[in-house]
């Protein structure tokens, strides 16, 4: 038994520190507490840029850049 269970949390050789990064983040996330969700959330809610970004990503990003909101403006540079 001690072997499988050694083996089943034994790390794949070709993880980079981005994946591994990526992980420790998700069980980060995922150990938030109540009180800290919520205050996110409204955190969230309250920060006009965050809504308008929202708002551009989930019915598309313009055709033009004169066409993106101020909020978002700073955002048109990331790579996707």
């Amino acid at each position: 038994m001690g072997l499988a269970d050694c083996l089943s949390r034994f790390p794949l050789e070709n993880q980079d520190e981005k994946t591994i990064d990526e992980e420790l983040m998700v069980l980060k996330l995922d150990t938030l507490s109540s009180s800290n969700h919520d205050k996110i959330a409204r955190a969230t809610q309250a920060d006009e840029q965050f809504q308008v970004l929202s708002k551009v990503i989930i019915r598309g990003w313009p055709e033009t850049k004169c066409e993106v909101p101020v909020e978002a403006v700073l955002f048109l540079g990331l790579p996707r």
